[in-house]
């Protein structure tokens, strides 16, 4: 027979307190203690803006899978002589000749070498082509339309930009444990000594996916963000804010960042409302500049 007994957590409490000769004064307090073992995989994620601007560029960029390995003039006889087999090469075999074909590989691969030592700013180009949408370039994966901004929300929107199609492509880079990615601003302020490798030796490639969809690009007045900025509820509210992000930093020292405008608190929960699809497939990117 299993003999069972039940306390009451509170008479332990009482009872301790009464052994101890110089009890403590505090009042006692429920508390839940436990561990995370957690670990939050630590990603990149970048769209796929075509930089293309005549129909031979943008024929090459969008096949670039297929003839990027091409190593010579010569070589691209075979997938002329076999584009059958390849149906996506069709309209650029179709339209120009080799030698232009060639030409256009080469000048993709030295564009692609440009600035290799440096690590880029991902976001950069995706703000130029959103913020200009009628200077974007048309492909497969890629169409935007400009509408007017939200109904009743003129005076804070500028034109809204409808991305009709995007294509995002999202690289595995390791592991954090415990403190997420989402608690960093950026990917690329991670300290490599914060992520844990996916292998033991050094990768010489990682596991990407591929995801399209579509999407909306708001961009908010300047003018009127300075105004919201300016209110005194807002600089109170913003100050709470600093004080809390500083206590925040002291107990996890990540790495040093600029100065913190109210605007960067300026982050909607979300976007899906009643519709038929979940709120965790939905994908926010926030593209924030300081005031010129």
């Amino acid at each position: 027979m299993i003999r069972t007994r039940t306390f009451n957590v509170l008479d332990i409490i009482h009872t301790c307190g009464a052994l101890d000769a110089d009890p403590c004064p505090e009042q006692a307090k429920t508390i839940l203690l436990g561990a995370s073992n957690s670990w939050f995989s630590v990603s990149l994620s970048a769209l796929s803006i075509p930089q293309a601007t005549d129909r031979l560029a943008k024929l090459v960029e969008e096949n670039w899978e297929d003839i990027k390995s091409v190593d010579s003039e010569n070589e691209l006889l075979f997938y002329r002589k076999n584009v059958q087999k390849f149906q996506a090469l069709i309209p650029l075999f179709s339209d120009f000749k080799d030698s232009q074909i060639w030409n256009e590989i080469e000048a993709k691969r030295a564009s692609n070498q440009e600035g290799t030592d440096t690590t880029p700013d991902i976001k950069l180009p995706e703000w130029q082509v959103f913020s200009n949408p009628d200077s974007a370039t048309e492909s497969k994966d890629f169409k935007l339309r400009k509408v007017a901004p939200p109904k009743g929300f003129e005076q804070s929107f500028e034109n809204t930009v409808l991305v009709e199609r995007i294509r995002e492509v999202r690289a595995l880079l390791g592991y954090t444990r415990l403190e997420s990615n989402s608690d960093f601003a950026e990917i690329t302020a991670l300290e490599d000594a914060r992520i844990s490798p996916i292998s033991r030796t050094p990768p010489t490639w990682i596991p990407a996916s591929e995801v399209r969809g579509e999407g909306i690009f708001l961009r908010l007045k300047e003018d009127a963000i300075q105004d919201w900025e300016g209110r005194n509820e807002v600089k109170d509210l913003h100050q709470d804010f600093l004080d809390s992000h500083k206590r925040w930093r002291q107990l996890r020292k990540p790495p040093a960042c600029g100065r913190r405008l109210p605007r960067y608190s300026l982050c909607p929960p979300s976007l899906a409302g009643p519709c038929a699809h979940q709120a965790d497939r939905f994908g926010l990117r926030l593209h924030i500049s300081q005031p010129t």
